[in-house]
C-alpha cells in the first residue's frame, strides 16, 4: 500500500472542504463579499468556480512549500474538480443521468463547499452526541453508500 498516494487522494477528497473553510474564515468571508460584487459568481456556478480557484490554490501553495510535488498537487486538484463538478451538475435540473449525478460523491450543496461524509451522530446534540449502533437515514450525509 502506497501511503503517500493514499494521501494525495485524501488531500483531493478535502480540498473542497478546505476551500469552504477559506471562505468562512476572516478574511474570506471578506474577499468573498467583494468576489461576490462580480456579476454571477453568487450563482452555483459562479461559486464552482471560486472553489476550483481555492483548490488550485491550497494545492499550489502545498507544491511550493515543498509538502507536495506538482504532479501530486494537479493529481488532487482534479480529484476536487471533479467533486466540485458533480456538484454543479446535482444543482441542475438534468434531461438525462440525473438520478446517477444525484447519487455520485460531490463537494456539498456549494452553499459552504463543505461535506460530511457518512454518519456523523445528531447535528442538534452536537455533532457526535447522539451515536446510535445503527445510524437512520435522517442521519447519514454526504455519500450514500458505505465505503468501508
Amino acid at each position: 500500500m502506497d501511503l503517500r498516494n493514499l494521501g494525495i487522494v485524501v488531500l483531493g477528497l478535502g480540498l473542497p472542504a478546505v476551500a469552504g473553510w477559506l471562505t468562512s474564515t476572516g478574511v474570506g468571508n471578506r474577499v468573498m463579499s467583494y468576489v461576490d460584487m462580480v456579476p454571477g459568481m453568487s450563482t452555483n456556478v459562479g461559486k464552482a468556480v471560486s472553489a476550483v480557484a481555492l483548490t488550485a490554490g491550497v494545492s499550489y501553495l502545498a507544491a511550493s512549500w515543498g509538502v507536495i510535488s506538482a504532479t501530486e498537487a494537479l493529481t488532487a486538484n482534479m480529484i476536487a474538480l471533479g467533486l466540485v463538478t458533480v456538484g454543479v451538475l446535482q444543482t441542475m435540473s438534468l434531461p438525462v443521468g440525473g438520478n446517477f449525478v444525484s447519487a455520485l460523491p460531490s463537494a456539498g450543496g456549494l452553499a459552504g463547499l463543505g461535506s460530511s461524509y457518512g454518519y456523523i451522530g445528531n447535528y442538534n446534540e452536537g455533532v457526535g452526541a447522539d451515536m446510535l449502533p445503527q445510524p437512520t437515514p435522517g442521519q447519514v450525509f454526504g455519500v450514500k453508500a458505505n465505503v468501508f
